[in-house]
């Protein structure tokens, strides 16, 4: 059997397939060279879309698997293979995505850093912001917060509201950087005027201490029920929260249970299992 080494990953395999096993990559065939004129247009637009669309959950909701699984086409790599390596920005993001989240294939952080990397120095926040998430995270690398800070800090300099809020998170643990509680709060704010659901709970739940600033519950209130407005079941769940526990609220089990049902609406497995706990029924 003939083996052939794949151009993109380096790992050989069979020259009997079509593709690479370990990472999709698809050579062109050498019996038909001659690029489509119509498919060459239209390829760079549908990348430009899907990267859009990736870009806005992600800015919005934060939901970066919810859209690997339920709106990336899952040949998705094989998409990206001839654009990025001629240095599309949107290509090399979405091909690093597409490894990070394990879109059409097993997960490769090897490959996600790769192709990120090249993304953010292009100028990618949002390529800065997922590398920022493997090391923070460790998915398939050692802890290491300080890098991550350095990766958050470039997204959330490039406009990327996730990045910021990542950021104030280690601020406020103290992991990677100095525990800044104040900068940590003036992070989440930026990530909640710019829309993302995670800033506002994040915000509200300081703002309903008094971390990093003066204590303001009404505020918290209003900031929860505007995002859970927008459809966001983790505002619907921290309100249960503060009524289950009081805090900064009178003890209200009706408004638990309002609140957990429009978390549940919205698709909450854990608002479900809350109420369970809570002997809540409908």
């Amino acid at each position: 059997m003939a083996m052939t080494t794949c151009r993109n990953c380096g790992a050989p395999y069979s020259d009997e397939l079509e593709s690479c096993p370990g990472c999709g990559y698809k050579p062109r065939s050498k019996g038909n060279t001659k690029a489509d004129p119509k498919s060459s247009q239209t390829a760079p637009n549908r990348l430009t879309e899907i990267a859009a669309r990736l870009r806005q959950v992600v800015d919005s909701t934060g939901a970066l698997m919810s859209w690997s699984t339920s709106e990336a086409p899952h040949d998705l790599p094989v998409l990206c293979q001839e654009a990025a390596r001629k240095g599309d920005r949107d290509a090399q993001l979405l091909l690093g995505i597409s490894h990070f989240c394990g879109i059409g294939g097993p997960s490769n952080t090897r490959l996600a850093l790769r192709w990120l990397q090249e993304a953010a120095n292009a100028g990618d926040g949002h390529a800065s912001t997922a590398i920022g998430v493997i090391h923070d995270m460790a998915i398939g690398v050692a802890h290491d917060p300080a890098l991550a800070a350095r990766y958050y800090r470039d997204g959330a300099q490039r406009g990327v509201p996730m990045a910021g809020n990542n950021l104030a998170a280690l601020y406020e643990a103290g992991q990677g950087v100095p525990t800044q509680l104040a900068q940590a709060r003036q992070l989440y704010e930026s990530a909640y005027a710019a829309g993302l659901h995670l800033g506002a709970t994040n915000l509200a739940r300081m703002l309903r201490a008094g971390l990093g600033g003066p204590r303001d519950v009404e505020r918290a209130l209003r900031i929860l029920h505007e995002t859970g407005a927008k459809g966001d079941a983790n505002s619907w769940l921290e309100l249960a929260r503060m009524y289950h526990r009081g805090e900064g609220v009178p003890l209200d089990r009706g408004k638990v249970t309002q609140y957990l049902k429009k978390a549940v609406a919205l698709g909450s497995q854990q608002a479900r299992d809350i109420m369970s706990q809570l002997g809540i029924t409908g």
